[in-house]
């Protein structure tokens, strides 16, 4: 299959903000793919540059070196094609969850009978029909998140880019979501690089994994996820499950397993 996404060799090198301080370099000849209608996880230590990765799929960062491909050109800047939905949603407050989440059609002049059967579809498929003329102040932090994952789909991205966006939200509010993502996924087939530092999300969501380093950021271990779809809950109490969410966590704690290290 086709990625849709390549990362060739690329670094990423940030300039000092005085002359007391050094550059940092925060990614190191990274390479990875990302395949059409996949869901990849991204995880690794603090400041190991998950979001830089991300960042420069997003194309808001340039690469200092190395080539980033999207469907087999180089990618150069932001595109409608790639949307992100961060940890904090970016809603406008004085907009209802509707208005919201036809926000990116209704500025493009896009008619209203080509969007609104699309958005009413979405806003029923995130749990929102019953929310969607409150205010982001009159919703749950999962809810407002709902939101955002909702303005994103509305504009039929080819990529979705996750930037952790359940690390605020409490655990069982968290597993809600996960499940939402999933179903989201089946429906719409996006394909998403989901970016978390919770190794037992990432093994829940996810087709493969990407294990990044301490900073620099390199690519430790490509991981397939090898449990089928659908899932469920009870995945988290499967042996295998646990034992490849051990071997993760090792690797993050800086103890790589020797015989599946990269």
């Amino acid at each position: 299959m086709r990625s849709t996404i390549e990362l060739i060799n690329v670094s990423q090198e940030f300039a000092a903000q005085s002359s007391a301080q050094k550059s940092t370099v925060a990614l190191a000849s990274v390479n990875m793919h990302i395949d059409k209608k996949e869901i990849v996880a991204l995880v690794g230590p603090s400041g190991c540059g998950k979001s830089t990765v991300l960042n420069i799929i997003a194309g808001f960062v340039r690469p200092t070196s190395g080539q980033v491909l999207f469907d087999g050109s180089v990618l150069s800047g932001i595109g409608p094609e790639r949307l992100v939905v961060f940890q904090t949603p970016a809603l406008f407050p004085w907009q209802t969850v509707r208005d919201n989440v036809t926000f990116g059609p209704r500025m493009r002049g896009v008619a209203i009978a080509e969007y609104q059967p699309l958005a009413e579809r979405i806003i029923a498929d995130v749990g929102l029909t019953d929310f969607q003329y409150h205010y982001p102040y009159q919703l749950s932090g999962g809810m407002r998140q709902r939101t955002q994952i909702a303005r994103a789909l509305v504009n039929k991205p080819e990529v979705l880019l996750l930037d952790e966006p359940f690390g605020a939200l409490d655990a069982q509010t968290r597993l809600e979501m996960q499940e939402m993502l999933l179903g989201i996924w089946e429906r719409y087939q996006a394909t998403i690089l989901f970016i978390t530092h919770d190794v037992e999300e990432a093994l829940f969501l996810s087709d493969r994994m990407y294990v990044l380093s301490a900073r620099p950021g390199r690519v430790q271990r490509e991981i397939k996820v090898p449990f089928e779809r659908p899932r469920r809950y009870s995945l988290f109490g499967d042996e295998a499950f646990a034992r490849l969410k051990a071997e993760i966590l090792a690797m993050l704690h800086g103890k790589p397993d020797a015989e599946h290290a990269a």
